[in-house]
């Protein structure tokens, strides 16, 4: 009786022991085609691993992934970007490795190898719909041509039909050296970045335990940061700041 009481134990434990994620296709920071689902997607899961949970996670559209984590129908998403407004609902993680959002210039186009902000409005500049806009070009007024992918604005720019296209620096490479070689050597990104956002795992405030699987994914961050894994993890995977 004691053997299968411990047995019954341990299994109720383990099932408790779970953490269900959703996130959305990212390369290069996480995505199905990659090895372990991309750098963050194992840094995640060895973290919460570390602290003794097994990860459970899907890939879903950004839409589906943002209601659910809001209603509560999973526990957490990876990543986002902070808003105060969303603490009432979310608990962040500490942060993860960020998006350093960068201009990419053509190169028979532009010849400035540093961004001069005040010489951006002669320009026009490609950024994906819906897109947040840096805070260091609100003081000036620029041509902005909406592109609907983060892939076709790097097309649209080797094809010269636009001068600069904003994005993150790690997807631009991503895309150029898999998908877009074509246009590899005519592309290179400005220094330095427009802006430079830190990504967070959220925790929803609904879900059951919530507190406790966020403390537990920060204590295992913190380990793997500790023990040298963590960069190791993004080193293996050749994403580099």
């Amino acid at each position: 009786m004691n053997i299968l009481f411990s047995f019954l134990l341990l299994l109720s434990t383990t099932q408790t022991q779970t953490v269900s994620l959703v996130y959305v296709d990212y390369p290069p920071y996480y995505s199905e085609s990659q090895p372990e689902q991309g750098p963050l997607s194992e840094l995640v899961t060895k973290a919460f691993l570390h602290a003794g949970y097994r990860v459970n996670n899907r890939l879903v559209p950004w839409a589906r992934a943002y209601r659910d984590v809001k209603n509560g129908h999973v526990d957490g998403l990876y990543t986002i970007w902070y808003r105060a407004e969303r603490e009432a609902w979310l608990y962040y993680s500490d942060p993860l490795p960020p998006n350093e959002i960068t201009l990419l210039k053509n190169n028979s186009l532009v010849t400035m190898e540093k961004v001069d902000v005040q010489s951006l409005t002669k320009y026009k500049i490609g950024l994906v719909k819906g897109y947040t806009f840096p805070p260091k070009l609100n003081s000036i007024k620029v041509n902005i041509l909406d592109v609907k992918s983060d892939k076709h604005g790097l097309i649209m720019l080797g094809e010269k039909r636009i001068d600069l296209f904003l994005t993150d620096k790690q997807l631009a490479l991503y895309l150029l050296s898999n998908e877009l070689k074509q246009y590899q050597s005519d592309i290179s990104p400005l220094s330095p970045p427009m802006e430079v956002v830190h990504q967070y795992l959220v925790i929803s405030k609904k879900t059951k335990n919530a507190k406790q699987k966020f403390k537990a994914f920060n204590q295992g961050l913190k380990a793997l940061k500790n023990s040298g894994e963590y960069d190791k993890i993004l080193k293996k995977h050749h994403l580099f700041y």
